[in-house]
């Protein structure tokens, strides 16, 4: 299955902006805990179809906005690629050089990316 083309569908149905709206609406009402958080916190949700992890997302979404944290590192798998760069770093049978000029555009890009140390 096409995850990306999947999401992006999902995000462009009618109604869609709408439904995360309400979402975050109502969560900014839901009473959560109000106990400080240092700068090491971390929360831990699922990403699925919006419908099933998007109200649980609005709810986080909305916490850490309301305790002022001013930055957040989100961290994801990368469910396998189809970007060429991204299979190339990745090859654990790839020569090493091969690998690492696969790992530079990576390294440049804007785009999250962690290469798993080999075992």
């Amino acid at each position: 299955m096409d995850w990306k083309s999947y999401y992006d569908e999902e995000l462009r149905e009618a109604g869609i902006r709408d439904k995360i709206m309400h979402w975050l609406r109502v969560a900014d009402k839901m009473a959560l805990s109000s106990s400080k958080n240092d700068r090491r916190t971390v929360f831990s949700f699922p990403h699925t179809a919006i419908d099933y992890s998007g109200p649980l997302q609005a709810r986080v979404v909305s916490w850490l906005v309301r305790s002022g944290f001013k930055r957040v590192i989100a961290l994801g798998v990368m469910h396998g690629s189809l970007i060429p760069v991204h299979r190339t770093a990745t090859n654990e049978l790839a020569p090493q050089d091969e690998r690492l000029s696969g790992l530079a555009p990576l390294l440049r890009s804007q785009e999250p990316f962690c290469l798993q140390p080999s075992s």
